[in-house]
């Protein structure tokens, strides 16, 4: 493994000391303004931390420790939001987050046995237990863990807000273990999803320069993406369908059909097709991101979704090459 591969590290964030790293509780604005860039999807394959055991405030030996990932934005909100002071085990996940990481196996046995094994946490405390995210249990066989290095898990509550009051006790009321998504922590995810969707918004933008398109063209296609990353996660809690996709292609065609009504032509009609395609594309991304869906239901969406995507387009084109030529 190449755990200790992300040299890039964050000078402010990290005071090197004889005795280890530690990590403020205190965001600077460089992080609030480094947040907004990852939410816009701005040099986001790059947001990571050097894996490593650090110190959050002067923890003694008797501290608790906390695993995650490398991914910084994570480590900044476990950082900012402990009162107390502990030791952090942070993973080399590739700057993937706890939830994600550990449904691909980054957060996972191999890679927490291996920080054990390197990362010198031995000689810091006189304890052997380990508190662990509950979204990272999906990749972590505890009984192996302790199996192979004798240390412990405890998995912590879902939320870092609520694990200082967890540690009084080790033990989790109901609200801890409680997955709720609201609409805020939906929301958050849009700004990145409507930005990749400017990949196919610009082309046709400037294809719609061309005779064959016309402003109501343009409207289907800003409606569809907007309703794709804004309108599809704000509503998903009651979406009509289970399958993500469907939402999105529903949604699209009936708001575009007022456009669709009022211009009607082959090419447009294969126009509306398409778009509305790309709107259950936009929502399709979400499957992944959600509490609405597991690793099974996920891979069963994709397998059906693309197919139909893919042949709705490809008709969706014939019909749009027809309204040209006839």
């Amino acid at each position: 493994m190449a755990a200790l591969q992300h040299d890039t590290v964050n000078n402010h964030l990290i005071e090197h000391a004889l005795d280890g790293m530690t990590l403020s509780k205190e965001l600077t604005l460089k992080d609030k303004l480094d947040h907004l860039k990852i939410r816009l999807g701005i040099s986001r394959d790059e947001y990571m931390i050097k894996p490593g055991l650090y110190k959050i405030g002067q923890p003694t030996e008797t501290s608790d420790v906390l695993v995650t990932c490398n991914y910084k934005l994570t480590v900044d909100i476990v950082r900012s939001s402990l009162k107390k002071d502990y030791f952090l085990l942070i993973l080399d996940t590739d700057g993937i987050n706890v939830w994600c990481a550990a449904g691909k196996g980054k957060f996972g046995t191999a890679e927490l046995i291996y920080a054990l094994q390197h990362y010198g946490l031995e000689a810091h405390v006189s304890h052997k237990n380990l508190i662990v995210p509950q979204l990272g249990a999906p990749g972590i066989q505890a009984h192996l863990v302790t199996q192979v290095t004798g240390y412990k898990i405890k998995y912590g509550p879902i939320r870092i807000e609520d694990v200082d009051l967890y540690t009084d006790d080790y033990i989790k009321t109901k609200e801890m273990s409680k997955v709720e998504f609201t609409l805020k922590e939906r929301l958050v995810l849009t700004p990145l999803e409507f930005k990749r969707s400017f990949k196919l918004i610009l082309p046709v933008l400037l294809l719609s320069l061309l005779p064959v398109l016309n402003l109501s063209h343009v409207l289907m296609l800003l409606i569809s993406a907007f309703i794709g990353t804004v309108v599809f996660p704000a509503i998903l809690p009651v979406r009509p369908f289970k399958m993500f996709y469907k939402n999105g292609i529903l949604l699209s065609m009936i708001a575009n059909l007022y456009l669709l009504y009022n211009n009607f032509s082959l090419f447009t009609l294969g126009f509306y097709m398409l778009v509305s395609m790309y709107c259950g594309f936009l929502a399709l991304n979400f499957t992944g991101s959600t509490t609405f869906t597991s690793l099974s239901g996920v891979e069963k969406e994709m397998d059906i979704a693309i197919k139909v995507m893919i042949n709705t387009s490809v008709i969706s084109a014939i019909v749009m090459v027809l309204g040209v030529f006839i």
